[in-house]
């Protein structure tokens, strides 16, 4: 992390769980230049009230 954009580092994991309650994934992978590459997925469909 740069200094000056320190945190706790929770950000990720709040996505993640907020990806997941609404049928998503976030996955992560490296950028070759450095760095990280994000890819949220989430489903076309709202869920159906039985699967909340």
């Amino acid at each position: 992390p740069r200094p000056d954009h320190a945190g706790h580092g929770l950000g990720l994991a709040i996505a993640k769980r907020a990806a997941e309650r609404h049928g998503g994934t976030l996955m992560l992978g490296n950028h070759p230049d450095g760095g990280f590459i994000a890819t949220l997925d989430l489903p076309r469909e709202p869920l159906s009230s039985s699967s909340v």
